[in-house]
């Protein structure tokens, strides 16, 4: 059981500043004309218990963005090591999107010393009963320090590093389409989906 967040005690969360220009990557769908949308529903980790801001998800590269994208529920209806495909035409309706920031922001750290600091564990990031999740998300939001976001490690690859980002700063934020997901490689490592489908052993249909 996720223990609840505190009254207080917004001094043990630690805290990076991000500076302007920084970017993450997010995979959306084409029928979509923007990746900037800040979700409220209680279907996602970080949202707002109550529902007064909103939530945008986002990764530090593709490998993390296609597995929170495309891996969410497949350890819950995938047996361990079973194959798994994705059919060609799903990654072409979908498009990668570069998000980059204005001005530096705040982030809440929940990894690492982070979590220590905490008292808390993995277990807040791997829950899938996600009311103690929302809870600690109200909590950082009202931080005296204005926070503009929460980051952790991805659920699904655990060396991948995810940020979710409250509304507050959506001035801050620019988005710019890099194209479709089955087309893209990057531009120094060369890395393309077909490289990530390898890695997550993924067949492709």
């Amino acid at each position: 059981m996720i223990a609840p967040p505190p009254a207080g005690g917004h001094d043990k969360l630690r805290i990076v500043t991000v500076p302007a220009g920084s970017t993450w990557l997010r995979i959306v769908h084409r029928r979509y004309p923007s990746a900037l949308f800040f979700g409220k529903g209680a279907e996602a980790r970080w949202n707002d218990p109550i529902g007064d801001y909103g939530v945008l998800y986002l990764a530090d590269a593709l490998e993390t963005a296609f597995a929170e994208t495309f891996g969410h529920d497949v350890p819950q209806r995938r047996p361990p090591a079973a194959d798994k495909f994705i059919d060609t035409h799903e990654l072409e309706e979908r498009d990668l999107f570069r998000i980059v920031c204005s001005r530096p922001l705040r982030i809440g750290l929940l990894h690492g010393a982070g979590l220590a600091a905490l008292n808390l564990d993995v277990g807040l990031l791997a829950s899938m009963d996600y009311r103690g999740p929302q809870d600690w998300s109200r909590w950082i939001y009202e931080a005296s320090e204005a926070v503009d976001g929460i980051r952790y490690p991805s659920r699904l690859l655990p060396d991948g590093e995810n940020t979710a980002l409250f509304e507050r700063c959506c001035g801050a934020l620019a988005e710019h389409r890099l194209g479709s997901v089955l087309q893209w490689q990057h531009p120094e490592s060369g890395k393309d989906i077909f490289d990530v489908l390898d890695e997550q052993g993924w067949g492709l249909l």
